[in-house]
């Protein structure tokens, strides 16, 4: 259990270098994403939500440039502890398989 995590989301996640920390559902497995910029970092092993036809999830925080963000269309923002996000999908696909990316994006505040 990490300090300030409710019990359901007890795994914190620190990034020290970009000053900000996320807390995750435990029994997930950190892996280093191949293809992205250094201290990039990729959560896998949550939990599918019953009767969809997900197979599945993952957060990956990139440090840095995030290509796809290029060709993303925007669909809101929000603000979180004085944070502000903006917040875009972009969706790739074929043969029947479709992936759906939805990026947030640190605008401004105070990170920490």
């Amino acid at each position: 259990m990490s300090a300030g995590c409710a019990p359901s989301l007890p795994f914190a996640y620190v990034d020290r270098a970009h000053g900000f920390r996320i807390c995750l559902p435990a029994g997930l497995r950190r892996e280093t994403p191949e293809d992205y910029p250094e201290r990039s970092v990729q959560f896998t092993g949550f939990a599918l939500p019953r009767k969809t036809n997900l197979e599945s999830k993952w957060l990956l925080i990139v440090s840095g440039d995030y290509d796809l963000l290029k060709d993303a269309t925007p669909f809101g923002h929000f603000k979180a502890n004085n944070i502000a996000f903006e917040r875009a999908k972009f969706d790739e696909g074929s043969a029947g398989h479709l992936t759906l990316h939805i990026i947030y994006s640190w605008k401004q505040g105070k990170n920490g």
